[in-house]
């Protein structure tokens, strides 16, 4: 049996966009579903392989530096200090930690809220515009994750971000509110195959690439991040390749999903030469997005 599962990091040269194509950094989903260019030529498996690109905070003894402790159910936690948060600590530990206070938990909204838009917030008048799923960096989280990051965020803004009847926009935390909006569209938008970019179903292009038939450039045009890391892993998953990102394990083999057969002695020598096209065409349009959002956000 061979199943190869990497994760796989390409630099974007900025901290709003690691370029996991399909690796989750939850602990509930630890493996990747990613397909780097040179793994369409079939040089290394379907898959291939790189060396992961570690980020987050600091470790050891300067970390110390950077954290402040908090009192959490009776025992002290640390948590970094709210002036020391930058996007990679937003992007990872955050997303981890069970100890939080706050001011980080503003801080890390502000920079997800604005990644969510693609650009830095300059006016309090953009945020009254919802920013749409499917970003670059959601494939590297599972639904779960987001869950809980909007709950986190809904928890520390309290009524500042729930609209009464009679409620004053001005009494309303806009940031807040939209980052947790994000956060609870991203989980939708992981476990559907809507697209938002496009307002259509992506199933029909499923379709075309579980039989097993070729995709154009034309094809791919105007599909958000999520929906093209889902027609790049139908390649594998037409032939019964298993899945460790749980919102991919569901789409193809559980529940309400396209209802395909995970097959255990899956092996990448089953691709064809158009399912390896495919992979690299797709890909190419995954990191032309990655590279945009990143230079959008920066």
């Amino acid at each position: 049996m061979s199943i190869v599962r990497v994760c796989v990091f390409i630099g974007a040269g900025s901290a709003l966009a690691l370029a996991a194509a399909g690796c989750p950094r939850s602990s509930s989903a630890s493996e990747s579903e990613t397909a780097p260019a040179e793994a369409a030529t079939g040089a290394a498996g379907a898959e291939g392989k790189a060396s992961a690109e570690k980020r987050g905070s600091p470790d050891g003894d300067d970390a110390a530096q950077h954290r402040s402790g908090v009192e959490s159910g009776g025992a002290e936690e640390e948590v970094f200090a709210a002036e020391e948060v930058d996007g990679a600590y937003c992007e990872s530990d955050w997303v981890e930690d069970k100890a939080f206070s706050k001011d980080v938990t503003e801080a890390c909204a502000e920079h997800w809220v604005q990644y969510g838009y693609g650009a830095p917030i300059e006016r309090e008048g953009t945020l009254t515009l919802d920013p749409l799923p499917g970003a670059p960096i959601a494939t590297e989280f599972t639904p779960a994750d987001f869950e809980r990051l909007a709950e986190r965020v809904r928890e520390v803004c309290g009524e500042r971000c729930e609209a009464k009847d009679g409620w004053d926009a001005d009494e309303i935390d806009w940031r807040m509110l939209r980052a947790a909006e994000y956060f609870e569209a991203e989980a939708n938008n992981l476990r559907s195959t809507f697209c938002h970019a496009r307002m259509e179903s992506l199933e029909p292009l499923l379709e075309t690439i579980l039989e097993g038939r070729a995709v154009s450039e034309d094809d791919l045009d105007g599909w958000n991040a999520v929906a093209l890391w889902q027609l790049r892993n139908a390649v594998f998953a037409r032939h019964g390749r298993p899945f460790e990102h749980p919102a991919l394990q569901a789409l193809f083999y559980e529940g309400e999903g396209l209802n395909l057969e995970p097959d255990p002695d899956y092996d990448d020598d089953r691709l064809t030469e158009i399912d390896r096209d495919n992979v690299r065409r797709i890909l190419e349009r995954e990191e032309a997005q990655r590279r945009e959002h990143s230079r959008k956000g920066s």
